[in-house]
């Protein structure tokens, strides 16, 4: 299910970062922005405030849906999946299905600042 989710991610974005050729001025001049990004592995995106925000790697690429340039590239923590905004922060899920302790971390979602990761318990309930 992750793959589908994963593939299905990188269609919309590349849509997003692609213009049809017939898009253009009568001076023949394109009147909508292009741009290129290369995600090598997204697998989940949240849209706010004319932004397009794609976990991809250990990375979010924030992707700008006015002139599809992306704006931006955060560090996360591993393998950020479940992108979800409270207020000014972008909250995501992490860990790697192969590899890696699973847990919640953040980050703000205007500047890429303040990277926060929820501390996770290494005990089992009783």
């Amino acid at each position: 299910m992750r793959y589908t989710a994963a593939a299905l991610i990188g269609v919309i974005a590349a849509s997003l970062m692609s213009t049809p050729a017939s898009a253009g001025t009568s001076a023949g001049t394109s009147a909508v922005p292009t741009a290129v990004t290369t995600l090598t592995a997204p697998t989940a995106m949240a849209a706010a405030n004319g932004r397009l925000f794609v976990s991809d790697g250990n990375t979010v690429a924030v992707l700008d849906t006015t002139t599809l340039a992306e704006a931006g590239r955060w560090a996360t923590s591993p393998c950020p999946v479940h992108l979800a905004f409270a207020g000014t922060r972008l909250f995501y899920g992490f860990g790697c299905p192969t590899n890696g302790t699973p847990g919640l971390g953040s980050v703000d979602a205007t500047a890429g600042t303040g990277p926060y990761q929820a501390p996770t318990s290494t005990t089992s309930p009783t």
